[in-house]
């Protein structure tokens, strides 16, 4: 899969790959993510466009760039391998409440 990059919307000098790496647009560097401690998800510390900073999850920000869906409040991910710092958009699905069932991941990941 050929990396790509989308701009962070709120947070316009950052950049974020549908591989999960995100990277600062002016030094080019990519950010060290930090793990949450309880739920093992990665998430980086961003400056928006009015200056304040924000918290946001990689995954998040992978799924709001790379796929057409929106409310993302809501949603629930979980991935492919069971790694929650693999943020490849091809490793994170997205369900709308519930726990996926494992055959229902059996079927997905076919």
């Amino acid at each position: 899969m050929k990396k790509e990059w989308a701009t962070i919307k709120n947070h316009t000098n950052y950049l974020v790959s549908n591989c999960g790496d995100v990277k600062n647009r002016t030094t080019g560097k990519l950010l060290s993510p930090k793990t949450n401690g309880r739920s093992k998800t990665q998430y980086v510390l961003l400056i928006n466009d009015k200056g304040f900073v924000k918290y946001k999850t990689i995954t998040h920000l992978v799924v709001e760039h790379f796929t057409s869906e929106k409310n993302l409040k809501y949603k629930r991910f979980q991935y492919r391998d069971s790694n929650p710092k693999n943020n490849n958009i091809n490793n994170i699905i997205v369900s709308s409440g519930s726990k996926i069932t494992k055959s229902e991941l059996m079927e997905l990941v076919k």
